[in-house]
């Protein structure tokens, strides 16, 4: 999120979280058929746009459709992990807001060993999301005729550079 709220302001462009669209109060999860209605409707109405989040089994097929460049955000587990545990925590005692309006953090979710906790899932998933990126991106046509998918790993100053670039880009227009 804080590097779409970035590339937004260099690039002054609408940016939309996915994650907002997805939670509805209280954690529920927009209908499918709803949330791929509220993304088709943000693409179709800007030119130029940046999408946060993947959600790609209910609107990668929009997104990816009309995508001129896939941010792929991989710092190592030991970089990314405890931000975000921070991050919870900051949520849970309320000095950061929650990730989607109406959706406070718990204690009882946050820590358990369910597919609730953003920790567990995040735990578990980081490796195996590693290797369906990989995958996705080598196996992508637009990939290998030039590029669409930009990986960014490292302990940030693949991400700083970048970000540098990006606002060259952009002053230079």
């Amino acid at each position: 999120s804080t590097i779409a709220d970035k590339l937004s302001i260099i690039l002054q462009l609408p940016v939309i979280h996915l994650d907002s669209l997805h939670f509805q109060p209280n954690w529920r999860e927009a209908p499918d058929d709803e949330f791929r209605g509220q993304v088709q409707s943000f693409v179709r109405q800007n030119d130029s746009w940046i999408v946060d989040g993947q959600y790609q089994r209910v609107v990668g097929d929009i997104i990816n459709a009309s995508a001129t460049c896939v941010l792929w955000l991989d710092p190592p587990f030991l970089l990314y992990f405890p931000r975000l545990v921070i991050r919870t925590f900051m949520r849970l005692v309320r000095w950061a807001p929650p990730c989607s309006p109406g959706c406070d953090e718990r204690w009882s979710e946050v820590f358990s060993w369910g597919k609730q906790s953003i920790v567990w899932w995040s735990w578990t998933n980081h490796t195996p999301l590693q290797r369906v990126h990989a995958a996705a991106m080598q196996q992508s046509e637009d990939n290998l005729q030039g590029g669409k998918w930009v990986r960014l790993g490292g302990w940030g100053r693949e991400v700083s550079t970048w970000l540098k670039q990006v606002e060259s880009f952009a002053k230079a227009r």
